[in-house]
């Protein structure tokens, strides 16, 4: 018995090695991508911080804080398909988070073109091929935050300070932000803790998506899940909880609460995981790699 769960558990650790080579350490270029998009838009907000200088005599230094608002501050609440008004989209926020979908969601079913069938049909357990896909999302999740928490305190360290709370006088001059109610622990959570599981349900939803359709379906509906939710503040549509300003720390009660979207993200990843092991028992691998 004991040397039946060390050869599951070692097919299983066997498994999350190669998903972590072959979709990690072999796909670097992708993250070397994501550190280049990072450093442009942080490149951007200092843009702003010196036009600032320049014309208003203005000499306060950023934040942590506020580089990391800026690239998830999204867009208004007012910013509706019936307002009058120019309907605003904000590129980098747009960016990061259609290209985080692109790099979750080309490997896991792909590998099944490739290495996964080998090891799948060795390991003969597809529970463990699947869960060790849901803990490589995750943990490539992870990564790319990481990536950007890293340029973003370097650029803060270099230019300002390495504080989460925002330099409120940066924050109205730069981001035309009164961030004056917004502390440390409101950053934190709203725009760290908050866009990090929020992500991780979309990514799962999009790998459990891709299970019962295909990789270009499943990228169109989180494509199209996070355009929809720039135009309507709803706490059913997640990427409300990847922007600051749909958050109730800075509209009040018109915005979602930071605890619904912690509590949906996590639901929505459960329902994902769950829905993906049942649904891979019946796969068909020979079928779809035909």
């Amino acid at each position: 018995m004991n040397s039946f769960k060390g050869e599951n558990k070692s097919s299983f650790l066997m498994q999350i090695k190669h998903d972590y080579y072959m979709g990690t350490i072999k796909g670097w270029k992708k993250y070397a991508v994501v550190l280049i998009i990072f450093i442009l838009l942080c490149a951007n907000f200092q843009r702003g911080l010196i036009i600032s200088r320049e014309y208003d005599n203005f000499k306060e230094k950023p934040t942590f804080g506020n580089y990391i608002i800026d690239l998830y501050k999204g867009v208004d609440i007012s910013n509706r398909v019936d307002n009058k008004e120019k309907i605003e989209i904000p590129p980098g926020w747009v960016l990061l988070n259609i290209f985080l979908s692109i790099v979750i969601g080309y490997y896991p079913l792909n590998d099944l073109k490739e290495y996964g069938t080998q090891i799948l049909i060795r390991s003969k357990k597809r529970w463990q091929w699947w869960l060790s896909k849901c803990l490589w999302i995750m943990g490539n999740v992870l990564i790319f935050y990481a990536i950007g928490y890293i340029v973003i305190a370097m650029f803060s360290l270099i230019n300002g300070e390495l504080s989460l709370t925002p330099n409120h006088k940066v924050s109205l001059a730069v981001l035309k932000l009164d961030t004056s109610s917004l502390a440390a622990n409101g950053v934190f959570s709203a725009c760290i803790v908050l866009p990090i599981v929020t992500s991780v349900a979309l990514s799962l939803m999009q790998l459990t998506i891709a299970m019962f359709s295909n990789l270009i379906y499943s990228n169109i509906f989180i494509i199209s899940f996070l355009i929809v939710s720039i135009y309507y503040c709803s706490p059913i549509l997640m990427g409300n909880y990847l922007m600051l300003l749909r958050n109730s720390l800075m509209v009040g009660i018109k915005g979602i609460e930071t605890s619904t979207g912690i509590i949906l993200s996590m639901a929505i990843s459960f329902i994902s995981i769950t829905l993906g092991i049942f649904k891979f028992k019946t796969y068909d691998i020979i079928g779809k790699n035909n």
